[in-house]
């Protein structure tokens, strides 16, 4: 079993190196630099040598990872529902806890590591049970030792427990870990597997909220519960009780099967063009829901194309951004009546108010992303039209591509519109019932709101024609559009934890889609001519 794990470490270890020169071959610079023979033996044997230290050495670096995103997310989120004077090492504790079940949860080791285990079981022949043993205890034995590593650097130093509190903490997330994989192989055994099931997904995810909230409200003290003599007696019996039942788990073959049918899959849906398409294809009834014909007979060109393109794709188009607009829509609702109990019970104080109002504007970035950014409008313009009439040379002069441009982004400004208008509308019905100080910093949101608005519909549509990502078969070309998006999720991923200054944030946003719009009215004549194109 030792040498199984060492091969799974030198895997992962040429797995990384692969992907780094896979990606840096497909950057422009460096297409000629490496052959496609070019396979780096030198680098990987010598970097397998130190597969083991890498193991540990990542290990700790997500245990301070992970450690410091759950301190930061607690803050905010203590904040916002509790008091300042319960920001102690007790709730950080069970907040991490809850926040660290629940997580892994949705992710078991064994069953989460489908290309791995589909691997070494039938490829290299491995035994199966070996194979999951391997990920069941030795890998995260390492990854004990690593997080262990990393708690003892961030949790006293931030939280102020102490050093065999850290440690503590670490065994217990351990303990965790053994009984959600026995979970999810009992789940299995009953041919009912978790993993993957949306329902599943949606109401750990509810009842994940709801813990967090309990604990911050409930101020529970996770130290005080863990921290004491029936604590260090129960944990261990059940991690031994747990690990144990894992160990001695008989259906591992049953188990690699399963794993086996779940990767056949994945690479079904990753190779098979059209279940790429599959989330913007039409159906019959996408047809019957146009425009009166007199309206669409009254067009011609481009206009008709593009009228015609997005009355057929509303379903499409308009269920995510209606998913978000009624998150919008509640969060108002439930101002209204949370404001109206509030007159009556003084639950909040505007001040407190205030504080929950000024924690939402760092939410507002990736609302506006999560809402209106989604790239399935691109896919749908490539699958369902431009596909086929990039074949024509007429249809990427730069007068035509203006033109399209510009209707396509009426259409556009017209789509995205609900989200931002339900999102203006509930915070100003909190900002301007509740009591609370009505101050610039907090009027600035609402062009604040406008401008990641302009901005998104600006962006989809200039990356798109800028850099046409996609294949003819629907796969992603293009590592710069990868890298983009990456970048502007980050960008509004991020004030969720570095808590910017919002009016700085909001001149800079406002700034950036006054030069973004400029910038895509020249380039985009300029350039898609040649960008623009099937590759």
């Amino acid at each position: 079993m030792w040498n199984l794990f060492r091969m799974e470490l030198k895997y992962e270890v040429y797995s990384n190196i692969n992907y780094f020169f896979r990606f840096i071959k497909n950057l422009g610079p460096f297409k000629d630099k490496f052959s496609d023979e070019f396979h780096n033996l030198g680098l990987k044997g010598f970097a397998s040598g130190f597969s083991g230290i890498y193991k540990v050495l990542k290990s700790i670096l997500s245990g301070i990872l992970a450690a410091f995103v759950a301190l930061i997310f607690f803050t905010t989120f203590n904040n916002v529902f509790s008091d300042q004077s319960v920001a102690h090492p007790g709730i950080m504790a069970s907040f991490f806890v809850v926040l660290y079940f629940f997580m892994n949860l949705m992710q078991p080791k064994v069953l989460g590591a489908t290309q791995k285990i589909h691997l070494f079981h039938q490829v290299f022949r491995q035994n199966a049970r070996h194979v999951a043993r391997v990920e069941l205890f030795i890998t995260p034995a390492l990854q004990f030792i690593g997080r262990s590593a990393g708690f003892l650097i961030i949790f006293p130093l931030v939280a102020g427990t102490s050093p065999l509190q850290a440690i503590w903490l670490s065994f217990i997330l351990a303990t965790l870990g053994t009984m959600i994989e026995w979970i999810h192989l009992k789940f299995l055994d009953l041919e009912k597997p978790l993993q993957g099931n949306p329902v599943f997904i949606i109401v750990v995810l509810v009842i994940l909220s709801l813990s967090l909230l309990l604990v911050s409200l409930l101020k529970v003290d996770g130290l005080m519960i863990l921290w004491n003599p029936i604590a260090w007696i129960l944990v261990p019996v059940l991690f031994f009780v747990f690990f144990l039942a894992n160990w001695n788990y008989k259906n591992y073959n049953q188990v690699a099967q399963h794993i086996h049918r779940e990767y056949e899959k994945q690479l079904n849906l990753k190779l098979d063009s059209q279940a790429r398409t599959m989330d913007v294809q039409l159906k019959d009834s996408d047809y019957d829901k146009l425009r009166t014909n007199q309206e669409i007979a009254s067009l011609s060109g481009y206009a008709k194309l593009n009228a015609l393109f997005f009355d057929r794709h509303k379903r499409i188009l308009r269920k995510p951004i209606m998913i978000f607009t009624y998150i919008g829509i509640v969060l108002g609702v439930g101002g209204l009546i949370f404001l109206w109990f509030n007159r009556t019970l003084n639950i909040w104080h505007p001040f407190k108010i205030g504080v929950f109002y000024d924690s939402l504007s760092y939410f507002i970035p990736f609302y506006m992303y999560l809402s209106i950014g989604d790239k399935r409008l691109t896919k749908s313009l490539f699958v369902n039209c431009d596909a086929s009439l990039l074949t024509y040379s007429f249809y990427r002069r730069p007068e035509d591509v203006l033109t399209s441009y510009r209707m396509r982004l009426k259409e556009v400004i017209k789509l995205n519109a609900p989200p931002p208008l339900a999102l203006i509308a509930s915070l100003a019905i909190w900002l301007f019932l509740s009591g609370m100080a009505i101050t610039p910093d907090r009027l600035i949101l609402f062009p604040l709101i406008i401008a990641y608005y302009v901005f998104f519909t600006i962006h989809l549509l200039f990356i798109y024609y800028i850099l046409q990502p996609y294949t003819q078969d629907v796969a992603v070309k293009s590592p710069l559009y990868t890298v983009i998006n990456f970048a502007v999720y980050m960008f509004c991923y991020m004030p969720l934890f570095i808590k910017p200054d919002m009016t700085k944030h909001a001149i800079f946003i406002i700034s950036l889609t006054i030069i973004y719009a400029l910038a895509a009215r020249v380039l985009i004549p300029r350039l898609t001519p040649q960008t623009f194109r099937l590759k």
